[in-house]
């Protein structure tokens, strides 16, 4: 927008310069014009004089002419001599020959100088040629600022060509004549001379910072709300929903304000709904707590009662007891840590031994795959936080890679620290997980592959209480396929102690 004003007024005012430049022209144009026949007028004159008065009238006529008006005449005759005999320059020679034999004026202009070539004939017949130079020595103003004063033709002579007719044939000259060469008359100007000046800077910087001030004061109304919206936003993608908008400045008649009234409308139905699912998930989790522990009571009565062939089958249902159980704690986890309730207990934690204990727990139940787990390479690494809730974050991701590596596949883990983090790498030899997946991998019940997934069991929540946990500790967690679309890999972080 600045640049926009600033162009609009260099183009204003360079318009304005060449309307004026123009109106200038057409001025110096037709002042040239009427030189031109000032001069071929005082040509016929000097002839006149020269007819009446002899050489020496002559002379003192054009003597006279050259000092008050600049304009310096010679005749010639038509043997291309000066009509008192002496010889003539070659510039002169070559406009009297052209002259004479295109019978029109001809008019060529370089700097200050306007040179005129025009034949003339009397009653008598007789001709001569008019060759006269307008010339503005130093400290003479042109014609057109300031001008001239020249002596009048002799008495008797006929009155100028517009006002009673031609005294000479061929009749005055045209505006526009040729030039020797046979093109047009050209009066050499410059499109674009050099016309900025001080005036048109001081005005170009004052419309300049007035522009400026415009455009930031309208690009503040514009980006102080925006910036506002996209706080809120991001507070709400990080799991705040308690955020609002609240009043916009610029109106409350704005399209901004208007905006951030739906917005917080939006979030709030959102806050509600995520409130209720969530809430709807502990009270549901918590409510079957206690059918399950009545059900392992009776359970364990029933077995005491019956034979061994109908203990089988009352073995299977505690065992799906057992997992059901299991999966109401995870749940009771999950709906603690997405409440934002915090750790319970915040300690010292070796990070590497930690991840050394899952390492090898996770590589003997492995092993029955005919897989395993690695550490590849471990620093040493302390953290602070929850040591029972760390573990399961890094359990459920070692376990998920051990559950869908090749067999006869290591799970190799990789344990760094740089800086203020500390960084876990979790790499697999499985097939992967489709791009369209990785973003819904760490949802709560989100299946890639169902089919798989009730073959071994797993409910799709492991991976939801890894990341849940790991926000816990001020970390982070994301899944990428390996290399080909071969594996994937789980990178963790944590801040670490110092």
């Amino acid at each position: 927008m600045i640049l926009g004003g600033a162009v609009s007024v260099v183009v204003m005012y360079t318009f304005q310069h060449l309307s004026l430049e123009s109106m200038k022209n057409d001025v110096t144009r037709k002042n040239d014009e009427n030189l031109a026949r000032m001069i071929i007028l005082s040509g016929q004159a000097a002839w006149e004089m020269y007819l009446c008065g002899g050489p020496e009238e002559y002379r003192n006529y054009l003597d006279g002419l050259a000092a008050g008006a600049g304009i310096r005449i010679t005749l010639v005759r038509d043997d291309n001599r000066k009509i008192t005999g002496e010889p003539l320059d070659h510039e002169s020679e070559k406009l009297a020959v052209s002259a004479r034999i295109r019978g029109d004026a001809i008019i060529r202009k370089a700097d200050e100088n306007l040179t005129v070539a025009r034949s003339l004939t009397n009653r008598e017949g007789g001709s001569v040629v008019v060759v006269g130079v307008q010339a503005f020595p130093p400290g003479m103003p042109p014609p057109e600022e300031g001008g001239m004063s020249f002596p009048g033709p002799p008495p008797g002579m006929p009155p100028p060509p517009e006002a009673g007719g031609p005294p000479f044939s061929g009749g005055p000259p045209p505006g526009m004549l040729p030039q020797p060469d046979g093109g047009k008359l050209h009066f050499i100007s410059h499109l674009f001379p050099p016309f900025w000046g001080t005036g048109e800077i001081v005005r170009t910087a004052i419309m300049f910072l007035v522009v400026s001030g415009v455009c930031y004061l309208l690009a503040r109304s514009l980006t102080i709300p925006i910036r506002k919206l996209q706080r809120i936003a991001q507070q709400i993608a990080e799991g705040d929903y308690s955020v609002r908008v609240g009043k916009i400045p610029g109106g409350t008649g704005s399209e901004l304000a208007a905006l951030g009234r739906d917005f917080d409308i939006m979030v709030e139905r959102t806050e509600k709904v995520i409130g209720a699912q969530k809430r709807l998930l502990r009270d549901i989790s918590h409510e079957l707590r206690s059918p399950l522990a009545r059900l392992n009571v009776a359970l364990e009565l029933a077995k005491k009662q019956l034979n061994a062939q109908d203990s089988i089958s009352l073995n299977k249902i505690g065992k799906e007891s057992v997992r059901l159980n299991e999966l109401i704690g995870h749940l009771l986890i999950l709906a603690r840590l997405e409440s934002g309730a915090g750790l319970l207990a915040v300690e010292e934690i070796n990070l590497t031994g930690l991840v050394r204990e899952v390492a090898e727990d996770v590589d003997f139940e492995a092993s029955s795959k005919g897989a395993g787990v690695e550490i590849a390479f471990a620093q040493e690494v302390s953290v602070t936080g929850s040591r029972e809730l760390l573990r399961r974050a890094i359990e459920n991701i070692v376990r998920n890679a051990a559950q869908y590596t090749e067999r006869d596949t290591l799970v190799q883990i990789f344990l760094s620290a740089e800086g203020k983090e500390a960084e876990i790498r979790v790499v697999d030899s499985g097939t992967g997980v489709p791009e369209q997946d990785l973003p819904h991998l760490f949802e709560p019940f989100y299946r890639v592959a169902k089919a798989r997934e009730r073959q071994t069991g797993g409910a799709g929540i492991g991976l939801a209480i890894a990341e849940q946990a790991i926000k816990a500790h001020g970390g982070k967690v994301i899944a990428q396929n390996g290399v080909g679309q071969k594996g994937l890999v789980v990178t963790v972080t944590f801040p670490r102690s110092l």
